[in-house]
């Protein structure tokens, strides 16, 4: 279906540039009047004018071609066979699809025409009066309804025209999506960046053959139920870690702030057993992504349920494999943190390192093991210092210590630009600054970990927005 359809008022400001009294049908009349022009000298030959003729129509027959003569018997028998008439057919196609191709390349190289600036205009002015007058009829109690009904038509010209993505995303900097854009936007920045990193991989600059979402997504479908046949498992759903699955999800609903969907609890345990069913791997900060993937994504329509929860599998499995930091990029992304953070506050670095290193191996040895999330054996003074905590923050997706809104803030901002390691360390910067003053009160490492793994779910939304930007602006 046109997405255009689906948003019925932008539909109605689309029909309203096609009225008789619109511009448009002067833009129409010029490129009608260029493909006339350049077929014309196909007309000799009556058997080809004839086979132009049923492409086009009459109308266009009429308008432009009245002083060539119409003979549709030329292409019936005695005086041509089927198989000639096909032949025949074939060739006109040719003929009419370079003709098209010819105009549009003149038009895109930006052939001047008052027609034109006039066509733009109107639409400029049909679809703001539209946004104007839908806005005006949606009840301000409704919240986020006034974002959500441009986030949905927004997304619908992104279909149309997805060539506009890198300008909309420049926009869209700095602000929270509407959630009727966000899976539209995650979804065409995800797809770039596998496909960057494909090409990248494949050593082709070219990026020949590669394959897009929907191909993708069969082919996990595939490795989900070859494995569970493989395996003699009874579902996809159900795997043999069901158990250590269904306690860690428990124990993220309990501990994380953000997750706050309660109804997502079995389809998070279902996501999880599938992507285990197709590659045998789990982490528990699995739990922690798959909830704003849900978020973006679980609104899409599948065949049932079992279908759902493999896109949805399919979906987590890719943004774990091509967004995610490695485990070397995660920690320079973390060292680079405080880097940045003695450059720019000294003071609080100072603090937050004196701090973080009291910890004594031997007393929280079992603890400071759970946190780093590079799964390193090694023990290095970096993992006594903040570097652990910053870790933890990033590979848990920020869902573990943010607010809701907060956490969604910043994975938009992620996926507008590309998911770059210098975006995560801007956040991990401004999480740490807003949180100074509890910092700085600090004065063991146990306060210290309450701070950084607790207190961040208090920040305000429009703070964590404040002082990011504030790092964005200045790069």
């Amino acid at each position: 279906m046109d997405p255009f359809h689906e948003v019925t008022w932008l539909n109605s400001c689309l029909q309203e540039t096609l009225l008789p009294s619109s511009p448009w049908h002067k833009v129409a009349n010029l490129i009608c009047e260029k493909l006339a022009k350049l077929l014309e000298p196909r007309l000799s030959r009556p058997e080809i004018r004839q086979s132009l003729y049923e492409l086009l129509g009459d109308p266009f027959v009429r308008n432009y071609f009245q002083s060539h003569s119409d003979e549709p018997m030329v292409l019936e028998p005695p005086f041509m066979q089927l198989r000639a008439r096909q032949e025949t057919k074939a060739i006109a196609e040719r003929l009419l699809s370079d003709a098209v191709d010819s105009v549009i390349r003149e038009f895109r190289s930006g052939l001047p025409s008052s027609a034109l600036q006039e066509f733009e205009q109107l639409c400029s002015h049909s679809v703001l009066s539209g946004v104007h007058q839908q806005m005006q009829g949606v009840s301000a109690a409704s919240g986020f309804s006034h974002s959500e009904t441009i986030g949905l038509a927004l997304g619908c010209i992104l279909q149309r025209q997805p060539e506009q993505l890198t300008s909309v995303c420049k926009k869209l900097i700095g602000r929270l999506l509407p959630q009727s854009l966000r899976g539209c936007i995650w979804s065409m920045r995800l797809e770039g960046i596998v496909a960057e990193l494909t090409r990248i991989a494949r050593k082709d600059s070219r990026g020949r053959g590669l394959d897009g979402w929907n191909a993708r997504l069969k082919r996990f479908e595939e490795m989900v139920y070859r494995e569970m046949e493989t395996k003699g498992y009874g579902s996809p759903l159900i795997s043999p870690i069901s158990g250590l699955i269904h306690r860690s999800v428990e124990q993220a609903y309990d501990s994380a702030t953000s997750m706050v969907d309660q109804q997502w609890r079995t389809l998070i345990e279902n996501v999880l057993n599938c992507v285990y069913t197709s590659n045998k791997t789990y982490e528990p900060t699995h739990v922690y992504l798959s909830f704003p993937v849900l978020v973006a994504f679980s609104d899409r329509k599948c065949k049932n349920d079992e279908s759902r929860c493999i896109e949805l599998a399919g979906r987590l499995s890719e943004v774990v494999a091509y967004c995610l930091p490695t485990p070397q990029a995660l920690s320079d992304i973390s060292g680079d943190v405080i880097k940045a953070l003695q450059q720019t506050d000294e003071l609080l670095c100072s603090h937050l390192i004196s701090i973080a290193r009291q910890a004594s191996l031997g007393r929280h040895q079992e603890f400071l093991s759970k946190l780093v999330a590079a799964g390193s054996t090694k023990q290095s003074s970096s993992v006594l210092g903040p570097e652990v905590f910053i870790k933890k923050w990033i590979t848990e997706g920020f869902v573990s210590v943010l607010g809701y809104y907060s956490m969604l803030f910043v994975w938009d901002q992620l996926f507008l630009a590309d998911w770059q390691a210098v975006k995560i360390q801007q956040f991990c910067i401004a999480i740490l600054k807003l949180l100074k003053t509890q910092i700085m009160a600090a004065q063991t490492f146990q306060q210290l970990h309450k701070v950084l793994l607790y207190e961040p779910c208090q920040l305000f939304l429009k703070d964590i927005q404040a002082e990011w930007l504030k790092a964005e602006r200045s790069d």
